[in-house]
């Protein structure tokens, strides 16, 4: 069986940096959510959300080091597609092992930064 449907989809997360919806992911392969789910589990290691929540966060991090002084947090997470910042910092946290203020003050931010992509 071809996965080249699954190509498309990773590329379809990507361009729209992570804020593709489980449904709308549906919509544009034409599978199940839970086809989706074990062919993402079987091929990338990682579950259709989980790997959306990564995309967001890395065009977050870019966003964050493209940024200026007097950019807030708040409106780099709703660029980001949060719609809160709280739901941000659970994911940053969840996935990168820090808050984003915490991120900030860190010297050495590429062993931190290490977000794997299967």
């Amino acid at each position: 069986m071809s996965e080249l449907w699954l190509i498309k989809a990773q590329q379809y997360l990507l361009q729209n940096k992570g804020t593709v919806s489980l449904k709308k992911l549906e919509r544009f392969t034409g599978y199940s959510e839970r086809h989706i789910e074990r062919t993402f589990e079987n091929h990338i290691g990682i579950s259709p959300k989980r790997y959306n929540t990564i995309i967001r966060l890395h065009h977050f991090l870019s966003l964050m080091k493209n940024t200026t002084e007097n950019t807030t947090m708040t409106s780099l997470s709703y660029e980001a597609g949060y719609t809160d910042q709280s739901h941000l910092i659970k994911d940053f946290k969840n996935i990168i092992g820090l808050t984003p203020g915490q991120y900030l003050t860190t010297k050495n931010k590429l062993a931190v930064n290490f977000i794997e992509l299967h």
